[in-house]
């Protein structure tokens, strides 16, 4: 395995070189503070993702939902979808679900493509099936540049003989769109050579990426 990590260390140095360090957690989490406090509905949402991960701040997690639903109520559509991922997340009922899809609901018809995929994955998960409206709202998630969208795609079309191909552009998109799952599938088909030609070295670089963005599994893969 060290000849597929050994030129992904060149990568990173050079990509050191030529990037500026992005800011820490802390400088965003004062930021949107900052931002929230003068108004700004989805800079209160991205506080409340702070609280929610306890990055630049302790995790707090009734902070958190308190600042979504502020920010949803204030008109955030940002805030919306992540109070339905709150529900979704909280112990199943009827209340929460119905919740949840109407907050994705309504946050997709506005054009958030995490909310579509989020619906798309809540109705798949209570059928048990992938119905065309579940495909409709991951391909819209997609189209918004949301990574699980084209990753929930993606699923749909390696569970179908003969459409790896198929999923591997799917795939491609989703870890494109920063959705580690995606880059880790696609990934694990560029070493296979499932949907495509065999590469290994383009395999651990999607290894890579899927680790960078926060994804145990991408890691662990370099890691053989």
């Amino acid at each position: 395995m060290p000849r597929l990590v050994l030129p992904l260390v060149w990568i990173l140095l050079a990509a050191a070189h030529t990037h500026a360090a992005p800011p820490s957690p802390k400088e965003t989490f004062h930021q949107a503070e900052s931002q929230c406090s003068r108004g700004d509905p989805d800079a209160c949402a991205l506080l409340g993702v702070h609280y929610q991960n306890g990055k630049g701040i302790a995790k707090d997690q009734e902070q958190a939902v308190k600042l979504f639903k502020e920010s949803c109520e204030k008109g955030s559509q940002i805030g919306c979808t992540d109070l339905a991922a709150v529900y979704v997340s909280a112990p199943p009922s009827p209340q929460s679900i119905d919740r949840a899809s109407a907050l994705y609901t309504q946050a997709c018809n506005a054009g958030v493509g995490r909310a579509c995929s989020g619906l798309a994955y809540l109705l798949k998960a209570q059928s048990k099936t992938a119905s065309q409206r579940v495909l409709s709202l991951a391909r819209r998630g997609c189209k918004l540049k949301n990574g699980w969208g084209c990753y929930l795609v993606g699923t749909q079309f390696l569970e179908k003989k003969g459409k790896e191909k198929e999923a591997r552009s799917e795939y491609e998109l989703s870890c494109k769109f920063g959705h580690g799952p995606g880059c880790i599938l696609l990934g694990q088909l560029h070493v296979s050579g499932v949907g495509g030609s065999s590469n290994p070295k383009r395999g651990a670089e999607l290894f890579y990426r899927a680790c960078e963005l926060g994804q145990p599994k991408g890691c662990g893969h370099l890691a053989r």
